[in-house]
C-alpha cells in the first residue's frame, strides 16, 4: 500500500503462496491477467488506484473474486479490456477481390461488442510503389 508503484511485475502472479495483496494508494493501470488464476489469492486490494484500467474500477470495487473473475475471463479471451474512450482503432483491410476480406470483417464482428463500422470498396492498384523505413 502506498508504494508509488505505476506497475506489477507478471511474476507477481505466480507466488504459490500469495493470499493477500494489497496494493491500494498507488498508480497502477493495469494488474497482470495471470492473477486472476493464482488459487490462493482471496483479498485483492485495489482502491485509490486513479489511473487503474485493468480491471475497470466499478469491478475493482466489487471486491476479489469479481476481479479475479475478470482477469480470467480477459486471458480466455471472454471479456474485451476496457477502453477509456480516447483509444480507438481504424482497421483498413486490403486485398484482391474473393480473398476473404468481408469474412474476416464478418467473424470480427461477431466476435466484437456492438457494430463495427463497414465499408467495402474496391481500390486500384496502385500505380507505384512506396518505401516504408
Amino acid at each position: 500500500r502506498s508504494c508509488a508503484l505505476g506497475a506489477l511485475p507478471p511474476a507477481v502472479a505466480e507466488l504459490e503462496a500469495l493470499e493477500v495483496l494489497d496494493v491500494g494508494e498507488n498508480h497502477l493501470h493495469v494488474v497482470p491477467y495471470r492473477l486472476g488464476l493464482c488459487a490462493p489469492l482471496h483479498s485483492l486490494l485495489l482502491d485509490a488506484n486513479p489511473n487503474l484500467m485493468i480491471p475497470p474500477a466499478h469491478v475493482a470495487r466489487l471486491g476479489t473474486r469479481h476481479v479475479k473473475a475478470f482477469l480470467v475471463e480477459c486471458l480466455n479471451g471472454t471479456q474485451l479490456a476496457p477502453s477509456d474512450g480516447k483509444h480507438r482503432l481504424k482497421l483498413l483491410i486490403v486485398g484482391h477481390g474473393r480473398e476473404g476480406k468481408t469474412t474476416l470483417l464478418r467473424r470480427m464482428h461477431w466476435c466484437g461488442k456492438g457494430p463495427i463500422e463497414r465499408r467495402v470498396r474496391p481500390m486500384e492498384e496502385p500505380s507505384s510503389s512506396v518505401g516504408i523505413d
